[in-house]
């Protein structure tokens, strides 16, 4: 997502917790993607899946300390 149009689109329609979740998201794939680039056979939808849900438990994370 580098287009500003799109950015700013998806800012509009989720929020800067939309925005910390898609942050968390990618970060997490791109360490999971290089911790098993050597595997052959990776099933995309599972590790979308898995970084996902640590993403979301992440998240949840940083709001209860806040609170």
């Amino acid at each position: 997502m580098s287009d500003p149009k799109e950015l700013d689109e998806f800012l509009n329609e989720y929020g800067k917790e939309g925005m910390r979740l898609l942050v968390l998201f990618s970060l997490l794939k791109s360490k999971a993607n290089a911790a098993v680039q050597p595997l052959s056979g990776l099933d995309e939808g599972r590790l979308n899946q898995v970084c996902m849900a640590r993403a979301k438990e992440l998240l949840d994370l940083g709001k209860k300390s806040t609170d």
